[in-house]
């Protein structure tokens, strides 16, 4: 069994496990459990923290200074064990380091920080990249929690998801494997608004990529809310299985490879270059907002 901490303040509690740093649960303070509950037979995760890529790349493979790397979907942070450094009751810090394994498929030193602290409205999740090495380093993060659909009771039709501004009215379109066609598809969105059903999700994802919003809502019918913020993620979306009973709300930095690229990473879109020595620095905030009165 993983190792997990539990954090608790005013009446919320939250646990974290130490394999992949992972969110496994989050009861705000007069509210049900949030966070999926993982199994095989819809999806394994619960919130798990993407690093060094977010989303597919062609046939699973980069090249990198003529040398080809193979990395599954979303990097290999979630299947890797972090460090505890700190805990206390309402805090706690993780840290991931390159090792043997790591560099066998991503060649560059990293340390990765994931800091989670608890309010009695929320949780605040910090994510620091540090660059130790001695040239720059390609990287991408992202946070991928999985809610239930429906939280509040209620048929899934019953919700929504607001941003807190309008977003383009088309969307990138996406292969079955999740890479990026160069079409796009009209955006589901209403204004703001994108009202929820399971089919809805038939082409898979809904990407904002450079997104206007900072902030999506996940609205039950009688006005209960979970609400993400993100900073320092540019591209924003919305996923699930068309039969699951969960919902994911994702915040990225970067985004699957096109279908037709060329496989190098010196020239894959969206990753950012950290110079040696420097912390690229993210944070995602969760809160929860009881029914309306």
């Amino acid at each position: 069994m993983p190792e997990i901490t539990t954090l608790t303040a005013g009446g919320s509690s939250v646990a974290i496990a130490g394999d992949g740093a992972e969110l496994r649960s989050w009861r705000p303070k007069g509210g049900p459990e949030l966070i999926w509950h993982g199994d095989y037979v819809h999806w394994p995760f619960w919130a798990p923290v993407l690093f060094p890529i977010v989303g597919s790349l062609k046939d699973d493979r980069y090249r990198w200074r003529g040398q080809s790397y193979g990395m599954f979907r979303h990097g290999f942070t979630r299947f890797r064990t972090f460090a505890r450094t700190s805990v206390d009751a309402e805090h706690v810090t993780y840290v991931l380091e390159d090792d043997a394994a790591t560099r066998a498929e991503y060649p560059f030193a990293f340390r990765l920080t994931l800091d989670y602290e608890i309010d009695e409205a929320g949780l605040d999740i910090g994510f620091a990249v540090e660059n130790p090495g001695k040239e720059p380093m390609p990287f991408a993060v992202g946070f991928h929690p999985a809610f239930h659909w429906p939280f509040a009771g209620g048929a899934k039709e019953d919700y929504r998801v607001e941003f807190d501004q309008e977003e383009a009215a088309e969307v990138p379109e996406l292969t079955t494997v999740g890479l990026v066609k160069r079409g796009t598809r009209p955006s589901p969105l209403n204004g703001r608004r994108l009202d929820l059903m399971p089919d809805l999700f038939t082409g898979g994802a809904f990407v904002f990529a450079d997104a206007k919003s900072r902030e999506m809502s996940f609205i039950a019918r009688d006005g209960s809310a979970i609400v993400i913020t993100a900073e320092g993620f540019p591209h924003l979306a919305v996923w699930t299985k068309v039969t699951a009973p969960f919902l994911s709300l994702e915040t990225w930095t970067s985004f699957s490879d096109a279908e037709d690229c060329d496989g190098d990473l010196a020239t894959k879109p969206g990753m950012r270059w950290l110079p040696p020595g420097e912390t690229a620095r993210h944070r995602v905030r969760l809160a929860w907002h009881g029914p309306s009165r």
